[in-house]
């Protein structure tokens, strides 16, 4: 939400994705409360949501990298991320996979 917000005051238009609606919502009217001009456009996206399944989550976050290019993009942040999952040695291939995938092939 930070750097949201600082890319906002820097005259940017800001892109917010993630899963929580009413948290983006929440970002989407403080940055328009101190920067009224910016547009600011929601996507509510789970990155996480189809893990270990087949076909992976890849093919949903390659859709939704797609709807999100056809705008003028100058700048990228990625925090997306999951933890607390187990040891990796425990974990199924096909999560072992998507969290690669999430953290390295998704930009």
């Amino acid at each position: 939400a930070a750097m949201a917000r600082e890319v906002a005051r820097r005259g940017f238009n800001v892109i917010l994705v993630a899963r929580n609606s009413s948290k983006l919502e929440t970002i989407r009217d403080q940055i328009l409360s101190e920067c009224p001009k910016t547009q600011v456009d929601i996507v509510v996206f789970d990155m996480a949501s189809g893990f270990g399944d087949a076909p992976n989550t890849l093919k949903l976050i390659k859709e939704k990298c797609e709807e999100i290019n056809k705008r003028d993009v100058s700048l990228l942040t990625h925090f997306a991320g999951i933890t607390d999952v187990g040891g990796y040695f425990e974990l199924p291939p096909a999560l072992i996979r998507d969290l690669i995938e999430l953290k390295c092939v998704s930009y």
